[in-house]
């Protein structure tokens, strides 16, 4: 139990308390010549209850549900972030409240531990999630438990110390793909056309290019046509279409507005049906920004694909045939 002493103390009146921890603290409240004894005794008695109410306020906040803090985060959150981002948040939370409230549903945010967070990412891994998908849930996870420790309902969260970081990739199989091979898929699967030239000829990610809206092409302006990118990962942008996309987006934007993970699907049995060797929008989207390094040098291809010129060094950029050629000539 916390105690309060009043003593005189060269010539100032102070309290000594000790706090929550065992700390020894003091603090003036005035000196003897300009307040009275009964004075200093009132503003001790207000320390104590404010003391108390915030020792109350403490204890409701550690009552809080992960649910509620989950909650609260999410709210927190929204205004200030990007569209793609609130939605990883959103799914990774809702992985997070399935596994730890599966056996207690008002499992409280403290209850949470290292144990669990272990548990966690193993269950995830024993339920085939990608290792790229664990570590975002992770990282996310991660953040809910940092604003909870913020919001003083934890003390520190307990995702500290667990791997977050995403795994290194094999990037020995990649390739560029070539633009015939798009166009005969394309011609196999015209209900998603739209989709694959996007992500070809303008670079843009899967989910940019199934967001798009006719709203979002911007016809004969003074630079061309542009496709204006609202929402994506690094922020709004706009993207040049080439002579190919703008052919194709004038008879409408099939493909748009599907999920991600189906149109993955479609794409990988439509190459399967054109008989050409299968490839993944990741790979439309690294092709172009291979074109567009070598034609338009780091910067303005960061800009246009909406990444840093270290992402791109690190997981797009490749050596292609033309260049092995140029250094197993370079002794000839």
């Amino acid at each position: 139990m916390t105690t309060y002493t009043l003593t005189n103390w060269g010539g100032y009146w102070r309290i000594r308390y000790t706090d929550s921890q065992g700390n020894v603290k003091r603090r003036s409240v005035g000196s003897v010549d300009k307040v009275t004894k009964r004075e200093a005794t009132r503003r001790m008695q207000a320390m104590i209850a404010r003391h108390e109410h915030q020792a109350q306020e403490k204890d409701e906040q550690k009552d809080r549900t992960l649910r509620e803090l989950v909650d609260r985060f999410l709210a927190d959150r929204e205004p200030d972030v990007q569209r793609n981002t609130m939605s990883a948040y959103r799914v990774s939370t809702m992985h997070l409240l399935e596994f730890m409230s599966r056996d207690n549903p008002g499992v409280l945010a403290s209850e949470i531990t290292p144990s669990d967070v272990t548990d966690f990412r193993r269950d995830m891994s024993d339920r085939g999630y990608a290792k790229s998908t664990i570590a975002l849930t992770m990282r996310c996870s991660h953040q809910v438990f940092l604003f909870g420790v913020r919001e003083k309902v934890i003390d520190e969260s307990p995702f500290t110390g667990a791997p977050k970081n995403p795994p290194m990739y094999d990037r020995t199989g990649e390739r560029d793909v070539p633009e015939e091979d798009v166009i005969r898929v394309m011609r196999q699967n015209p209900n998603m056309r739209a989709v694959i030239a996007m992500c070809y000829y303008a670079g843009l990610r899967t989910g940019e290019a199934s967001a798009v809206t006719a709203d979002d092409l911007q016809w004969n302006t003074n630079v061309g046509n542009l496709i204006i990118i609202r929402g994506g990962k690094t922020g709004a942008r706009e993207v040049p279409m080439t002579k190919e996309l703008s052919e194709i987006l004038e008879t409408g934007l099939p493909g748009c507005g599907r999920g991600v993970e189906s149109l993955g699907n479609s794409l990988q049995k439509a190459c399967a049906m054109a008989d050409v060797t299968p490839f993944t929008f990741r790979d439309l989207r690294r092709t172009r920004s291979n074109i567009w390094l070598r034609k338009l040098g780091p910067m303005r291809e960061s800009y246009l694909l909406g990444h840093s010129p270290v992402t791109a060094r690190r997981s797009y950029f490749r050596i292609n045939e033309d260049d092995y050629a140029l250094i197993t000539g370079v002794d000839e």
